[in-house]
């Protein structure tokens, strides 16, 4: 429990550093806010609603609880990620709702935690002269939009999926995918969200529909035994030797005659096998298929992510700060970076970029399939 309480606590603080960091003082609202901007905003209304339901219960652990799942679930996983880059770059719309979210749990917070929430209410401004002035927060209903909720639930299912099937087939989450196919009943619903899911699940495309695979049927001993005695292990052959029209039979008709044995669809388990290439999940829409084929074009692009990945890790080594520019040589295999120059640029705070192999005060090496690329920066630039 105590590791769990400090992990809220980090975050929320980490939060609160971040959005101090970038988002240049007080932001003015917004003329329009983005789809995840509009669900952060409905979620802290929500869990809003819920607080002022367990303060009148005096269920203050559970009120704990909820607060402590949307920091770390709601706003740190999955919003801040979102929005991490859009706040760097001055979005005037991610950082009026961060700082929006902040206040809110500062102030749902502030009973239970009295000394945190008045440092993080005084550095982001807080109007009255103490957290502890402020009357306890209203929800504003007019944010709440369940529905859009419900969805981005949805959304961040078949992330959370596609990620799994990535841990799987170690296939690292810096590697952008071919292709994420969404197959089931949800699909025109998720439509709204193909930018963020494509973002953060790093997909290439969104497809909807079927993708070509291969139905198998394994035998359930537990099912057969007690129904078939002696003759089980028969029927398991016959079952194990089902080609695909006939397994797609049993599970459309749910049961199929082999020979003079009646088998049901409960007395075995069906699967479906795609490419090897290709990673399936069920998930509460339908299914969600990954295509994690490496083409030459992902590879380059999962070598540049190597590459950023090293280059921050050789930064970190050296003590730099976030604000600190450097100039970058490189050498080798540097093609995926002439043509990405510009996301370096924007990644790495890069005042001057060349493919000279110039060697500097810090470098560093990357290999990723058979590529390999090395990179030397200076101190500092003024």
């Amino acid at each position: 429990i105590r590791n769990e309480i400090y992990r809220m606590f980090s975050v929320y603080w980490n939060t609160k550093e971040f959005f101090q960091t970038y988002s240049g003082g007080e932001p003015e609202k917004p003329e329009e806010l983005k789809l995840e901007d509009r669900w952060i905003l409905s979620r802290v209304n929500s869990l809003t609603e819920e607080a002022q339901q367990r303060m009148n219960d005096c269920v203050f652990h559970e009120l704990t609880r909820d607060i402590e799942d949307f920091i770390i679930k709601d706003l740190s996983r999955w919003y801040v990620k979102k929005v991490r880059s859009r706040v760097k770059n001055g979005d005037r719309s991610a950082s009026w709702t961060l700082e929006k979210v902040l206040k809110r749990i500062t102030l749902l917070m502030a009973p239970f935690s009295p000394y945190i929430t008045e440092k993080v209410y005084q550095d982001i401004s807080g109007e009255k002269l103490s957290v502890h002035m402020e009357d306890y927060p209203e929800p504003e209903s007019a944010r709440i939009d369940e529905e859009l909720e419900e969805s981005m639930k949805h959304a961040r299912e078949v992330v959370e999926k596609a990620t799994k099937i990535r841990d799987e087939n170690r296939y690292n989450l810096k590697w952008p995918a071919k292709r994420l196919v969404i197959s089931g009943s949800g699909d025109k619903e998720l439509q709204e969200f193909e930018e963020l899911i494509m973002e953060m699940a790093n997909v290439k495309k969104i497809e909807y529909g079927e993708v070509a695979s291969k139905l198998t049927a394994e035998p359930d001993y537990s099912k057969l035994g007690p129904k078939f005695g002696e003759n089980a292990e028969e029927v398991a052959r016959k079952v194990e030797k089902l080609d695909h029209e006939k397994v797609e039979q049993l599970r459309e008709v749910g049961e199929i005659e082999l020979q003079k044995y009646q088998v049901e669809a409960e007395d075995v388990d069906i699967a479906s096998e795609t490419s090897e290439d290709v990673g399936s999940k069920s998930v509460e829409i339908g299914e969600i298929y990954l295509d994690l084929q490496m083409t030459d074009e992902i590879e380059k692009d999962a070598f540049l992510s190597e590459v950023l990945r090293a280059i921050q890790q050789k930064r970190k080594e050296a003590e730099l700060d976030v604000e600190d520019s450097i100039n970058l040589s490189f050498s080798g295999d540097t093609e995926p970076i002439e043509e990405k120059e510009d996301r370096i640029r924007e990644r790495m705070n890069v005042s001057e970029i060349d493919c000279s192999g110039e060697k500097h005060q810090y470098s560093g090496e990357v290999e990723f399939k058979g590529r390999k690329a090395e990179f030397s920066f200076t101190e500092p630039v003024a």
